[in-house]
């Protein structure tokens, strides 16, 4: 089965941050013998060793995902969650939590790693993403993105909910608006866009 080499690599680092501790501690260097007759110094000494008196290099940990910096929502997906990806992939790599399947459309939640985007799968793989936090547009005028992405349009969803999508090939990029501020940004599959702004719900 094919795996997209960013969800490797996001297990990696996971998995990283889990056995690093341990594995370090044991690889500790033996302590080298003090010399039997060494002079007094008065010049200051440096010390390679971290704070815990292990010697190396810096461990590179992932202790806290939500400290990473934002994604941001994509036509394609964000992240590890591109359009196409298989739920069975993500699941495999501990990139999905919580998933609730509702007439075909199963929605879960991506890792902090991603800024815990809402993820929409249907048939098995990923065909839209969502994030109502963390995306540095959220919070930004309507106005702002429209100018940016002029080659968009004006949508109305469920409920008169105002939006500005921006088609690319088969996929979309959906700033949602409240009170002419950015809310919410989705990304994916143009279809599935749409039904999901449309309806407010499923994919």
């Amino acid at each position: 089965m094919r795996r997209s080499p960013l969800i490797v690599m996001t297990a990696v680092l996971a998995l990283t941050a889990v056995t690093g501790c341990s594995d370090d501690d044991d690889k500790k260097p033996a302590a080298a013998p003090e010399a039997a007759s060494a002079p007094p110094s008065a010049e200051p000494t440096v010390s390679l060793d971290a704070p815990d008196g292990t010697a190396g290099t810096p461990k590179a940990e992932i202790s806290d995902p939500s400290g990473f910096a934002p994604f941001s929502v994509q036509s394609i997906g964000v992240g590890a969650y591109e359009v196409g990806e298989t739920q069975a992939d993500l699941t495999e790599a501990g990139l999905l939590t919580n998933p609730v399947d509702a007439a075909g459309c199963t929605t879960a939640t991506g890792t902090g790693m991603f800024s815990k985007p809402e993820v929409f799968l249907s048939g098995g793989k990923v065909v839209m993403v969502k994030a109502t936090k963390d995306d540095p547009r959220i919070g930004k005028p309507l106005a702002e993105l429209q100018a940016e992405f002029a080659e968009g349009k004006a949508v109305t969803g469920a409920a008169g909910a105002t939006g500005w999508e921006v088609v690319e090939e088969t996929n979309s990029l959906l700033f949602v608006a409240t009170g002419g501020t950015v809310s919410a940004v989705a990304g994916g599959v143009t279809a599935s866009v749409q039904k999901n702004f449309t309806s407010g719900s499923g994919c």
